[in-house]
């Protein structure tokens, strides 16, 4: 069975969606950066402190090409997965890919609410608004459908999600 990937902007609701819709649908589910603590035992944003933006590219890349190699699962992915071309290559071998999307000031309320954020730190929305405008394109490329949950809740985007992986696991 083909994995449901879930791409977007950090803030997008990737990870509290996607648990949500692994239950509905008894799928495992993995969360990108938890995937990514657990295997190089520090915080994304020690690495970025440590080694900077490329280093945690490149290990990005590597748990991508891990976890496109999953069968039915639900996978939320970092915001910047989509940097890297052969990332969403592996990615999307055997998986549907969903984008989900909020305006950039529904994004700032919520990112701006931690300190896990490592590109959004400085530069408060306007930093979200310059991060979409370069992503979009990328994310607009790789998905196979859209979902805005700017103004609805987890549930109502979760069923629309499963509702349209539904539809095009079996292609």
């Amino acid at each position: 069975m083909k994995n449901l990937v879930l791409i977007g902007m950090m803030g997008a609701a990737k990870t509290s969606t996607g648990k949500l819709i692994s239950k509905k649908l008894n799928m495992p589910f993995f969360d990108c950066d938890e995937v990514y603590e657990s295997l190089y035992k520090e915080k994304i944003s020690q690495t970025f402190e440590r080694a900077g933006e490329e280093e945690f590219r490149a290990r990005e890349t590597e748990i991508a090409r891990l976890l496109g190699k999953s069968e039915g699962a639900v996978i939320a992915c970092g915001g910047g997965i989509v940097l890297r071309e052969e990332n969403m290559t592996a990615l999307k071998e055997n998986s549907v890919v969903a984008l989900l999307t909020a305006t950039p000031e529904a994004i700032y309320e919520r990112v701006s609410r931690n300190d896990r954020r490592p590109l959004v730190k400085e530069g408060g929305i306007e930093k979200i608004k310059a991060i979409m405008s370069a992503r979009e394109p990328l994310y607009n490329k790789y998905a196979d459908f859209t979902v805005d949950n700017t103004h609805s809740g987890v549930n109502k985007s979760a069923e629309r999600i499963i509702s349209l992986y539904l539809k095009l696991r079996d292609k």
